[in-house]
């Protein structure tokens, strides 16, 4: 069976993206959209191009646009909470994870950078059940925590991972 010519480009641009020619896959993702603006993996694929070529209000507007047309990928409302945290949006990049959890309640990465992002705006009390959520899905996340929490303006210090521990498995 032949491809049509929207998952040729769309396979075309996958695989530039693997080689890491980020200039062939945005050409094969925009020639894509042009033939179907609809296609949500054509514009999350189109963010991820832009974000590794580092524009990233360009890859904020393609990730944006995938939440549009399909506002339960949760993967495009991760990655608007990256883009919103690396430009200190956090109301924003908190909305985009609190998004991703009611998509996808276990997601480790998405409880762990909202913790981060609550710690940052001053609300470590709630984050405490992000931190712990993270941890219970992977107990490794233990360092990341640890390191999250010592944040010099809003964190707490740990002198012992094992007290750690045992708060967030309270």
């Amino acid at each position: 069976m032949r491809a049509t010519k929207t998952e040729a480009l769309y396979l075309s641009g996958v695989s530039c993206l693997q080689g890491n020619d980020l200039s062939g896959a945005t050409g094969h993702f925009r020639d894509l959209l042009a033939l179907d603006p609809l296609h949500v993996l054509g514009w999350c694929a189109l963010g991820e191009c832009l974000f590794r070529a580092s524009k990233r209000e360009a890859s904020l507007i393609a990730f944006k646009k995938a939440t549009t047309i399909d506002p339960a990928r949760w993967p495009a409302w991760f990655n608007l909470g990256l883009l919103h945290q690396d430009a200190a949006r956090l109301e924003e990049a908190e909305s985009a994870y609190r998004m991703v959890l009611r998509l996808q309640a276990h997601h480790e990465q998405a409880h762990l950078n909202l913790a981060t992002v609550l710690q940052e705006t001053g609300h470590l009390k709630a984050a405490w059940p992000h931190y712990q959520a993270a941890y219970a899905s992977n107990p490794g996340a233990l360092g990341r925590i640890a390191h999250a929490l010592t944040s010099a303006s809003h964190g707490q210090l740990f002198l012992s991972l094992g007290s750690l521990k045992l708060r967030l498995a309270s």
